[in-house]
């Protein structure tokens, strides 16, 4: 049995193969399935995210550390197809955000058209299905959400963190406790197990309070798996899924 396919008790993982049509969760427990797992970013942290927020009017994500999302804002304007009617606004905060970029909003109101210039994407708003109602709204802050928190217009409703690592950066820590002092449900994905329970035991940790969401594998990770990486574990963008 190869050492990369073992658990932390030793046993075989036979899970990382995944089923084509994925069941998912939403923050408040509630199951689901979607097809497909190629959505936002590839990655697909986004892809059960429709889960938590149907029912709403109105819906406000944190979106923690983002990185390769900021050259593909456009695209999350697909959201709009998983949440109609729903006015849905993203505020991404992380140091990775352009000096630049720092407190700049924008609105998504149409989807991203492919690059076929004769498909129907391409023809006007009115003869088409569209959807008036939902709006898909993105800000941007450089920093941390400690730090930026008192600046944002209001509190949000879910926290997500793509691989984030929360072991290796002590940036975390502050917040985390901001988070759970604020009651916020926040959910976190990482590379390998290995990582995932490390973060787990920091999160514990800091909140005295054990995860609302244990540890498994993301039904939405990336397929692929990561090259070059120190470690002699199996390593997939969005393995592992767990929340506080």
């Amino acid at each position: 049995m190869s050492s990369d396919r073992r658990l932390r008790n030793g046993t075989e993982d036979k899970r990382y193969a995944g089923p084509s049509e994925p069941s998912g969760f939403a923050a408040n427990g509630t199951r689901y399935r979607v097809v497909g797992r190629d959505t936002l970013a590839g990655d697909g942290i986004f892809a059960g995210f429709a889960g938590s927020a149907a029912g709403f009017t109105e819906y406000k994500l944190l979106f923690e550390g983002p990185e390769k999302e900021l050259s593909q804002l456009a695209v999350f304007g697909e959201l709009r197809a998983l949440l109609p009617c729903v006015q849905l606004q993203i505020e991404f905060v992380g140091p990775g955000v352009p000096q630049f970029r720092d407190g700049e909003t924008i609105k998504i109101d149409t989807y991203l058209q492919c690059s076929d210039g004769s498909c129907s994407c391409k023809s006007s708003c009115k003869q088409r299905s569209c959807l008036p109602n939902s709006v898909v709204t993105l800000k941007l802050y450089k920093g941390f959400y400690h730090e930026k928190y008192r600046y944002m217009d209001t509190h949000p409703q879910l926290v997500i963190a793509s691989n984030a690592g929360i072991t290796a950066y002590p940036s975390w820590l502050p917040s985390i406790e901001l988070i759970s002092e604020m009651n916020i449900p926040a959910i976190f994905t990482d590379y390998c197990e290995e990582a995932a329970f490390l973060a787990a035991r920091c999160i514990c940790t800091v909140t005295g309070r054990p995860l609302s969401i244990p540890i498994q594998v993301n039904p939405f990770r990336q397929p692929m798996v990561m090259e070059d990486q120190a470690l002699y574990l199996p390593c997939y963008s969005n393995c592992f899924i767990f929340g506080m």
